[in-house]
């Protein structure tokens, strides 16, 4: 089992008939072989993970009245680092391939606003 926040990049490639996924972590790579459709769409996953995109970390009911609302999705967490800080990792997201100009521009602008 590897933490989402342990992953630093992710990356397709040919493999013959197939395409592997690449998640490199921690300074190791685990390849995945996987067919040429899944290849894609595990990226894309496996990225929207790493951003805190995915739909599944976002809030998806209202606060309650004990509970303070939710950051807002892009928006960096309390105590996990200065804008500065994800700004210098979504463009390393951004160099490594993850991420396209597009991707890490809409997340800039998350985090900006």
């Amino acid at each position: 089992m590897v933490p989402v926040k342990a992953i630093s990049a992710v990356t397709v490639e040919r493999d013959g008939f197939r395409q592997l996924v690449k998640v490199i972590c921690s300074g190791n790579t685990i390849d995945f072989r996987v067919g040429r459709g899944e290849a894609d769409g595990i990226k894309a996953l496996l990225t929207q993970l790493m951003v805190g995109t995915h739909p599944a970390q976002q809030a998806s009911h209202e606060p309650s009245a004990d509970r303070a609302p939710a950051a807002s999705p892009g928006a960096p967490v309390p105590g996990t680092g200065s804008v500065a800080q994800e700004l210098a990792k979504l463009a390393e997201l951004r160099d490594a391939g993850v991420l396209s100009d597009a991707e890490f521009s809409a997340a800039k602008a998350r985090l900006l606003s």
